[in-house]
């Protein structure tokens, strides 16, 4: 009876035994192998000794008593947040959704893991990378910088402009992507270049785990202690003078851009404002605008700082993004930068974009040719 009670209680209270069992492939797999689940329950924690599946009867099972919301959220690892399931091609997936309405078993089958498959490498000849790790001590963190040249640089004497570009993981080379997905941005200059046009030095800043911190200027519910000044530091006081050392740069506001999508184009925007006398232009693509904060402060900035500034601010937003209607929030810093004749600003809104990297690469096209003409 004390059984059956308590069982009932479970059910009514929303808890249910999950039970999981998993297949994984053979490569990978050894007896030495553990693997676990992280999920939303245990914050996503890699390694979790109470999600761990064990080996019953030649099979890998984990059970465990759900009470939390309606669906799961997980994937699977190897004790390594380096460890996790992928892609049979070895790009991350998205997390598995399960819907937990009573006691229920379900079967995962994982594809690939992401520390040992291959990449395939996608960057064209004009890219190179800086450095693998370079270490930032003020960001306790480590960065791959990359750096893409025109195809005219080793032939000519000329000095180019530089663009810096947030999230520089995802920009040229799909081996170095989670998911699998770049904006193809070496291809896209490499067309312009050959028209003589677009002519620019790309460095490429990888993001990392501390990616939000790093990319936010400001504090708010969830973060207290944002990274936002710290990272454009680091760019400011060290990258931008080895680059100007190393390569036949043009230096200057006027010849120096910082841009990047989401978190990287709200830095971006943040930086242009906050610096004008390094950034003098900036490439805000899809700016993550959805924090009420970030967006009330940046308005207090633009307030403050507009009047004093000449710059280029290029703004470009999609109309599917979901972003509390991001067109129209561009469009409003747009016109309050627009009451000093002396920023220039262009807006491109593709009501159909949506918040991925393929809507940013012909942007970025538009932007560089704009660039060069004002």
């Amino acid at each position: 009876m004390l059984s059956l009670f308590f069982s009932l209680s479970q059910k009514l209270s929303g808890q249910y035994k999950v039970t999981m069992i998993l297949n994984t492939p053979s490569i990978g797999n050894n007896a030495d192998n553990k693997y676990f689940l992280s999920t939303e329950t245990n914050s996503w924690k890699s390694g979790d000794t109470l999600y761990m599946f064990k080996n019953i009867n030649g099979q890998l099972i984990l059970s465990f008593i759900y009470n939390s919301k309606y669906f799961i959220q997980c994937k699977v690892n190897r004790g390594d947040n380096r460890k996790y399931e992928c892609s049979s091609d070895g790009y991350g997936i998205a997390n598995r959704l399960f819907e937990v309405k009573s006691d229920t078993t379900f079967t995962l089958t994982v594809q690939g893991w992401t520390d040992l498959i291959e990449k395939k490498h996608t960057a064209s000849k004009n890219v190179k990378i800086l450095f693998d790790s370079l270490s930032v001590k003020s960001l306790n963190t480590t960065k791959q910088i990359s750096v893409y040249l025109p195809p005219t640089y080793k032939k000519s004497k000329k000095r180019y402009p530089v663009i810096y570009m947030n999230d520089g993981e995802g920009l040229f080379d799909q081996a170095y992507t989670d998911n699998g997905k770049e904006w193809k941005l070496d291809e896209a200059l490499d067309s312009l270049n050959q028209k003589g046009k677009g002519e620019f030095i790309i460095i490429g800043i990888s993001s990392g785990e501390n990616r939000f911190a790093e990319y936010s200027p400001y504090a708010t519910k969830k973060l207290k202690e944002p990274k936002g000044k710290d990272y454009l530091s680091f760019i400011i006081s060290d990258l931008i003078p080895y680059v100007n050392k190393k390569f036949r740069t043009k230096t200057g506001p006027e010849n120096t851009s910082i841009g990047g999508s989401s978190m990287g184009g709200l830095i971006s925007f943040f930086a242009a404002l906050e610096f004008p006398n390094v950034f003098g232009s900036a490439a805000v693509f899809s700016p993550a605008y959805w924090n009420s904060i970030s967006k009330d402060s940046l308005k207090k900035e633009i307030l403050y700082k507009s009047q004093s500034l000449k710059s280029k601010i290029f703004f470009y937003g999609g109309g599917a993004e979901g972003i509390q209607n991001l067109p129209n929030t561009l469009k409003e810093f747009q016109y309050s930068l627009s009451r000093n004749r002396k920023i220039k600003t262009f807006l491109i809104v593709n009501e159909e974009g949506m918040h991925q990297e393929k809507y940013w690469t012909e942007p970025f096209k538009q932007f560089v040719l704009w660039h060069q003409k004002n």
